[in-house]
């Protein structure tokens, strides 16, 4: 199975991976050593992040890819994030997620977050001095790049990239008791490209956009296999996104996308 950028928004890229093959973001980071053009990109990622109280402080809960509830409904979550900001999975299911082997906790009011907007803040994360960042920090650090020689790893690569500091974005403490009261909160993630610092974000719900994942293409039949009917086609996607959005699709035509759009109509017409 070869592995693919596989372009869209979120849901509909998603649709065209296969189950269990979206890298994360320490996989892109180490995959990023030897194929330098992922350097260049930004990309969502297969880490889920829950946000809820525990025992009176603000958490944060990242899943890896198969404990992300915003993958595993992304009809839904796709549907919550893009209209209201957050996604709201099953309180039960949520539970479950966070108390996974595999999730990593993150207790929100241990990390010295900067910045001033009511919805977010930012950990920073030198690429040098990282021996700076207390415990809780290094956690979180470790889970989006790397743990142990693996993050010093890609710490030095990006100091290398002149990268100086590095960010990871969360959700803003008193935002987590507000949004959190009736059960935990989803959001996607993103991780920039190193010209961005390579920033991660935790707190991901413009999902919408026309951006990529990294995962193995879902493999499409041939007509003369069996199921091939049932089998998805790559392109339904984009149809649904152009029909869904015509003011933004007309906006990003240029000549050239326009003249080879009228050759695809003419020649459907001319198969009727």
């Amino acid at each position: 199975m070869v592995l693919e950028n596989i372009v869209g928004n979120l849901r509909d890229a998603y649709a065209l991976t296969e189950p269990g093959t979206m890298l994360h973001s320490d996989e892109l980071q180490r995959e990023s050593f030897t194929n330098i053009e992922l350097r260049n990109l930004p990309f969502y990622t297969a880490d889920g992040n829950l946000y809820d109280m525990h025992e009176g402080k603000a958490r944060l809960s990242i899943t890896r890819q198969d404990h992300n509830l915003v993958l595993r409904h992304i009809d839904t979550a796709f549907a919550e994030l893009t209209s209201s900001g957050n996604y709201h999975p099953a309180r039960e299911e949520a539970l479950e997620a966070i108390a996974a082997d595999s999730t990593v906790s993150i207790d929100l009011t241990q990390l010295r977050l900067q910045g001033d907007n009511a919805e977010w803040r930012y950990l920073a994360i030198p690429t040098r001095n990282y021996d700076t960042l207390n415990s809780e920090e290094r956690k979180l650090a470790e889970r989006v790049h790397g743990s142990g020689y693996a993050f010093m790893q890609v710490m030095k690569m990006l100091a290398d990239a002149r990268v100086k500091e590095t960010r990871v974005y969360v959700l803003n403490l008193a935002y987590v008791q507000e949004n959190t009261q009736e059960g935990p909160v989803g959001r996607a993630s993103w991780l920039n490209d190193f010209g961005s610092d390579s920033d991660f974000g935790a707190n991901g719900r413009d999902i919408n956009g026309y951006d990529r994942l990294r995962g193995v293409r879902r493999r499409v039949a041939s007509v003369s296999e069996p199921g091939a009917h049932e089998a998805e086609n790559p392109f339904i996607g984009y149809y649904n996104q152009l029909i869904a959005n015509p003011e933004q699709a007309v906006a990003d035509l240029n000549d050239e996308t326009a003249s080879g759009l009228r050759k695809i109509l003419l020649q459907y017409d001319s198969r009727k």
